[in-house]
């Protein structure tokens, strides 16, 4: 921390012990009783005057005061930013050792994974080591199958061999050496499944430590600033230690460099040396198939020429099948053509009868719509008539209402006449019970107009029936004439 103001600090607190006691003193003075004597003249020079007359002092006390008040608020607000430049250093500080322990932490993991990089070159170079023993074998084996191959053709050989001894020769080191090329063929493809995978891997790990080289050396930059605190040396020791992890990278990194072309180098002179050895095999195996090759066309002309042979035999025995099959098939015709003809009256004389039957069904269809239109006909008939029966009832309803409203009205009109006789007859018995007896003179138009009310319906229920009895009367006629 820089401690430059402490001086100040130092003579703020000196002013404030110094003020202690007066302040101590003005209490005291404060404290004592009023003064009850003889009041004090001008001229007096007692020693009360001057104890009395202290607090003039006060204006002085209170612009120092507020000068000490000035220089707390600054020295607080000194504090203030030492504190928020301590709380920013230890931030920083804590950033500082979490990208430390982060580097640490990727220094050990690029540790491991060139240590496993190793571990695959080793292998790797160990399969190099197993492929080229198995070139020297091939190469000795083609070697021998080349000098084997001169002999027989400048002909150091005594007795010729057999077709079938020099076809199992030829075969039994083609068979090996097929199986020996698949095996290399799928050596050489994982060889390049893990040079391409070893190739990205360096890519990435080159990417990487790009990145973290570029990192690195951003917060030796930042560290290389005047430092804040007198921790110089641990920064130093940190940038010397990154910078030689840093160092020992890039040496892991060219090492790999350097490692991955050399095998790409192998590669490519395995693989020309895979080319040569291919295409010596593959004249010999040409040699070989010439050889075949003679062989089976010779074969397959002796066969040509009994398939020849068999052919003629078999073209003479389908010509004798052909006559027989055409004679078959002129017979098959003729006997379709008179099937056809028989098939054919016979079809004519059904569609002759389909026609007349046709012609019948024709004329029942004509009937039956004459029949209909005269069936509409006694509908339309039947249909006024009911209509004008309903008329006739609906007149009949009509005149049984009226009836019955001229019903109550004289019902209406015997009421009033039987009060009155009741009022009159109230003198003698004799003349009630005679009244009783005796019928009323009003009863006999309501008895009439009842019985006038049933008769009406009757009639007008016969008048009904009777129009409908003749209107079924006249359809049943009607249905007769049209049977």
């Amino acid at each position: 921390m820089n401690n430059a103001g402490d001086e100040s600090v130092a003579a703020v607190l000196e002013t404030l012990h110094a003020m202690k006691p007066e302040k101590a003193k003005l209490q005291r003075a404060s404290r004592l009783p009023p003064y009850r004597g003889t009041p004090v003249r001008a001229a007096s020079t007692t020693s009360l005057v001057p104890r009395l007359r202290k607090p003039v002092e006060k204006p002085d006390a209170l612009t120092r005061a507020q000068e000490l008040q000035v220089t707390v608020a600054d020295l607080t607000q000194r504090l203030r930013d030492k504190s928020d430049q301590c709380d920013e250093l230890h931030s920083c500080v804590s950033r500082l050792n979490k990208e430390l322990r982060l580097s640490v932490d990727q220094a050990s993991l690029l540790q491991h994974s060139t240590a496993e990089k190793d571990k695959e070159i080793q292998t790797l170079r160990a399969h190099v080591d197993d492929l080229y023993q198995v070139q020297q074998q091939l190469r000795s084996e083609s070697l021998q199958s080349k000098a084997a191959l001169t002999r027989r053709l400048s002909g150091d050989m005594v007795l010729p061999l057999s077709p079938e001894s020099n076809e199992m020769l030829a075969r039994r080191p083609s068979a090996a050496l097929d199986d020996t090329m698949e095996c290399l063929r799928l050596e050489l493809a994982q060889l390049d499944a893990q040079c391409q995978t070893q190739s990205s891997e360096l890519q990435r790990l080159a990417a990487e430590n790009t990145a973290l080289l570029a990192s690195m050396r951003q917060w030796h930059a930042m560290l290389s600033l005047p430092p804040v605190d007198a921790d110089e040396g641990l920064t130093e020791a940190l940038t010397h230690a990154l910078s030689r992890d840093f160092l020992a990278q890039d040496r892991r990194r060219d090492e790999l460099v350097a490692t991955c072309d050399a095998q790409r180098k192998e590669l490519l002179a395995f693989r020309l040396e895979k080319a040569l050895q291919r295409r010596c095999r593959a004249t010999s195996d040409s040699i070989y198939d010439l050889e075949a090759q003679v062989e089976a066309l010779a074969a397959a002309n002796a066969q040509l020429l009994d398939a020849a042979q068999n052919e003629a035999a078999r073209s003479e025995l389908w010509a004798t099948q052909c006559n027989v099959v055409q004679e078959a098939l002129e017979a098959l015709s003729d006997r379709w053509e008179a099937s056809l003809d028989d098939e054919r009256q016979a079809a004519d004389e059904k569609l002759g009868a389909a026609h007349e039957h046709i012609e019948v069904l024709e004329q029942q269809l004509h009937d039956e719509a004459r029949d209909h239109e005269a069936v509409v006909e006694a509908y339309a008939t039947c249909r006024e008539d009911l209509l004008q029966a309903q008329e006739a009832l609906n007149a009949a309803t009509n005149h049984c209402e009226f009836v019955q409203s001229q019903l109550q009205k004289l019902q209406w009109t015997r009421c009033q006449a039987r009060c009155r006789c009741c009022d009159e007859s109230t003198q003698t018995t004799t003349t009630t019970t005679s009244a009783a007896s005796t019928p009323c003179p009003e009863d006999v138009p309501r008895h009439e107009a009842v019985s006038f009310k049933e008769s009406a319906i009757v009639a007008a229920g016969d008048f009904a029936s009777a129009v409908v009895g003749g209107a079924s009367q006249r359809q049943g006629e009607r249905f007769g004439k049209m049977q």
